[in-house]
């Protein structure tokens, strides 16, 4: 008998009661279809007659079969399956046109497809909770790791505010110091004392007669004030210290910004989707007429569909084949060759100014900051330097006995990233704008190496360091604080894996150049698009559309893609876009 009541919760529960006691049921015996609480299990199963029964927990209790009718026979009931044909049968049909072929009984079979499905069911329902529950660990890092950097942000304006206290502490000592000098306090004391031990005297002779005492007396006022308004016009004015202004606008504008631009592109979809559709409902508005979808932007999940293409916009000439490529101001763009030449070009390939830096690595060695200023690294001075728009090279890190290679200014926060290199072992330094050192990225969680030679860096949305690797064919991607996150070895539609120029857009997807290998003499050209998470979504330039041996990748805030070559000297610009659905 079933029953069914209501929990604490509102929500109904339905349950079997046992056949005997009336009490709750776990069991259910297939044979004779009855319920049993667990005392009445045992009872029925220790009867003779019940001995072969099949006894089991009620939610893997067989299903007694539905009725339906036969199609061919309406007064007889579908109770046969044939084994060979896969049709449903009556006892009618088995005699005729199935007579010789393998019966089942259709209940058994109805019972063993409803299992499946149930199976089926749980796995799926199991591996998308693990999925989610996956993915919820995935962003909660993904959030810390975004609140340690503003944390840190906060403690390097405290450093900052610190310095500033310092130096203007500094500052005070000094005037301190000077204001000594100058006012010699010490000898005006003494000058001042002498004068009142003189004055004490005069007084002591004036006193022996009525009239000169009288005639001390009147010059002695004058004196006096002479002797205190010379005391006052000498002194020096004193520095004093003037409150700055507690604007939050500029401190929140030095401290940085969350950056999310999937926000824009969610809303922008949203509203295209909206204004495109005439089947849906009006969407309801709140007190200033901001639709609720807008709002509830976190439960919309509409990032993973994105598709994304290339468009060919032309070709720049730049006299030189482009092993790397750094994005300088607007409409201008640093290149490198493996003769050590850094050449600014403008985006008609017309030669602005031009380095030597005599480092010969095809390497990704110079990059960007915010600031404008150039960065980049030698490997034979162990060195990295700054040059800035007058082109004045500044050393600015001595790296000692490390020879630093591919660099990347971050633009979340301004750190250098720089991959080190020293007796065949690799390793990711992170350095402050100041070149102080903060963090080394060597091994893994197990303490196994993570590089093996990096060619190019860059960083991505979430602080997740990207690198390149030629010689472990790989792309290694950790943490911002260093943990180990994923490593890309190529798709397998291509013969081989040979990344070297890498970069991230503004989602977060990660673009990197499969090039050619001189030692397998592979040459499989190509640009592959990966997820946040390592996944591989597409080659975004194929071999019969990418130029020949890519080595260069930068993208621009306005998604422009430039690819440079080892074996041209053109750089192909390309239209990062958005594919629309027909």
């Amino acid at each position: 008998m079933a029953e069914n009541s209501v929990n604490e919760s509102g929500t109904v529960e339905y349950y079997t009661l046992c056949t005997i006691c009336e009490e709750k049921s776990s069991f259910s015996c297939n044979d004779c279809q009855q319920s049993m609480c667990e005392q009445h299990r045992d009872v029925h199963l220790k009867e003779e007659k019940n001995r072969h029964h099949e006894v089991v927990l009620h939610t893997n209790r067989r299903i007694p079969l539905p009725v339906e009718k036969c199609p061919l026979h309406p007064t007889r009931d579908l109770e046969i399956y044939c084994d060979s044909c896969r049709d449903l049968l009556c006892s009618k049909c088995s005699t005729s046109n199935h007579r010789n072929h393998q019966m089942s009984d259709l209940e058994i079979v109805y019972n063993e497809k409803l299992q499946q499905c149930k199976d089926r069911l749980t796995k799926i329902s199991e591996e998308k909770s693990n999925s989610q529950t996956e993915q919820t660990e995935k962003d909660e890092e993904r959030f810390n790791l975004t609140v340690s950097a503003m944390t840190q942000r906060a403690e390097e304006m405290k450093e900052v505010v610190d310095t500033v206290l310092s130096d203007k502490i500094a500052e005070l000592y000094a005037i301190k110091e000077s204001y000594l000098k100058e006012t010699d306090i010490l000898k005006d004391r003494f000058k001042m004392e002498a004068l009142i031990v003189e004055l004490k005297n005069k007084m002591e002779t004036a006193s022996i007669k009525p009239s000169t005492l009288l005639t001390f007396h009147q010059n002695l006022s004058s004196q006096a004030l002479e002797i205190m308004q010379e005391s006052i016009t000498d002194h020096p004015t004193l520095p004093t210290f003037i409150k700055g202004t507690d604007d939050k606008r500029e401190i929140e504008k030095q401290f940085g910004e969350i950056n999310w631009p999937v926000k824009d592109l969610i809303i922008s979809q949203n509203k295209e989707a909206m204004n495109s559709s005439e089947n849906f409902p009006p969407m309801s508005k709140g007190k200033e007429g901001e639709s609720k979808m807008t709002k509830s932007l976190c439960e919309i999940q509409v990032v993973h569909s994105i598709e994304l293409d290339l468009k060919k916009l032309r070709q720049i000439n730049v006299c030189t084949p482009a092993n790397h490529l750094s994005l300088s101001s607007s409409g201008k763009f640093w290149g490198s060759n493996s003769s050590g030449n850094l050449i600014l070009f403008d985006m008609e390939g017309n030669i602005l100014k031009k380095i030597s830096t005599n480092v010969l690595d095809v390497i990704g060695y110079h990059t960007v900051t915010t600031e404008g200023h150039l960065l980049f690294t030698n490997a034979k001075c162990k060195s990295i330097f700054r040059v800035n728009s007058e082109i004045n090279t500044t050393r600015v890190i001595s790296t000692d006995d490390w020879e630093p290679g591919a660099i990347h200014s971050s633009h979340i926060n301004g750190d250098m990233l720089v991959g080190m290199n020293k007796n065949k072992k690799s390793n990711v330094t992170r350095y402050s704008k100041k070149g102080k050192k903060l963090q080394e990225t060597q091994r893994g969680e197990e303490g196994d190496n993570l590089y093996k030679s990096i060619t190019y860096i860059t960083e991505n949305i979430n602080g997740d360091i990207c690198t390149s690797d030629y010689t472990a064919h790989s792309v290694v991607v950790v943490t911002r604080s260093g943990q180990h996150r994923f490593i890309y070895s190529g798709h397998q539609s291509q013969s081989g894996f040979h990344p070297y120029g890498i970069c991230t857009d503004k989602l977060g997807h990660i673009l990197v150049c499969n090039s050619y290998c001189p030692l397998f003499g592979r040459n499989c050209p190509s640009v592959h698009l990966l997820d946040m998470d390592g996944q591989f979504l597409s080659l975004l330039l194929p071999p019969d559309q990418c130029p020949k041996k890519p080595r260069a990748l930068c993208l621009d805030d306005q998604d422009t893609l430039m690819v440079g070559s080892e074996d041209s000297s053109t750089v192909t610009v390309y239209k990062y876009y958005q594919k629309k659905e027909n």
